[in-house]
């Protein structure tokens, strides 16, 4: 087995950053399918198992509509989008 995936898997665990993965529904929502603990704690939420949160239920509108506005372009390009972004998380 490789060391790769288990640095993958300390990094998601441990890293301070907000890191998430997004699916989007049949009706074109999108939804945080799963989220680290630093985003979780800062959020007050959880997801677990199967659990799909709407993105527009969890983050300040401002922040749904940028961050939807990559989802967006993912759908376009047709393919991954990495993006770094500072969320304002209800505040400054």
């Amino acid at each position: 087995m490789s060391p790769r995936p288990a640095y993958h898997e300390l990094h998601w665990i441990h890293a301070p950053e907000y890191l998430f993965g997004i699916s989007i529904s049949d009706t074109g929502q999108f939804f945080y399918e799963t989220m680290n603990p630093a985003f979780e704690r800062s959020l007050g939420i959880s997801i677990e198992g199967n659990q799909k949160k709407a993105i527009r239920d969890c983050v300040n509108e401002e922040d749904a509509k940028s961050v939807c506005a990559f989802c967006d372009a993912c759908l376009t390009e047709g393919r991954p989008v990495r993006f770094r972004q500072r969320l304002t998380l209800g505040g400054r």
